[in-house]
């Protein structure tokens, strides 16, 4: 941590520093998690092994919809959808943050989906 860093911390009460603690461990983790996810793409997906697709299915479904989507489906943002994204776009807060972790999502799912033809030897119907 930066000198500012630690200045800052302490000045908060002891409940908020250890949840400002908690957070930086978690985004470290949670790039850790990212990290393990990218390599065992590249490593695994480009020598078509299927367990690298059952790693990232492992990371998306027990790391990525927890943490990114689970929130906003256990209504912690009471906002109708047209709200929600309204306010997503018009101004930085907790509506943008929520927009940003459910694209992620869509994202990783979007990439998930993308290799299983390829990986599972699934044919078209035309070709036999």
């Amino acid at each position: 941590m930066a000198a500012r860093d630690k200045t800052v911390l302490e000045t908060l009460d002891p409940g908020l520093r250890a949840a400002a603690y908690s957070m930086r461990l978690l985004g470290i983790t949670s790039l850790a998690i990212i990290c393990i996810g990218l390599i065992t793409a590249w490593a695994g997906l480009l020598g078509k092994v299927r367990w690298a697709w059952l790693v990232l299915l492992i990371i998306v479904g027990l790391w990525a919809f927890p943490v990114l989507v689970l929130p906003i489906l256990q209504g912690r943002i009471v906002v109708t959808w047209k709200q929600w994204l309204s306010l997503a776009i018009r101004e930085p807060g907790e509506a943008r943050i929520w927009t940003e972790s459910f694209f992620i999502f869509l994202l990783m799912v979007v990439a998930l989906i993308l290799p299983v033809r390829a990986l599972f030897h699934i044919k078209e119907r035309g070709d036999e």
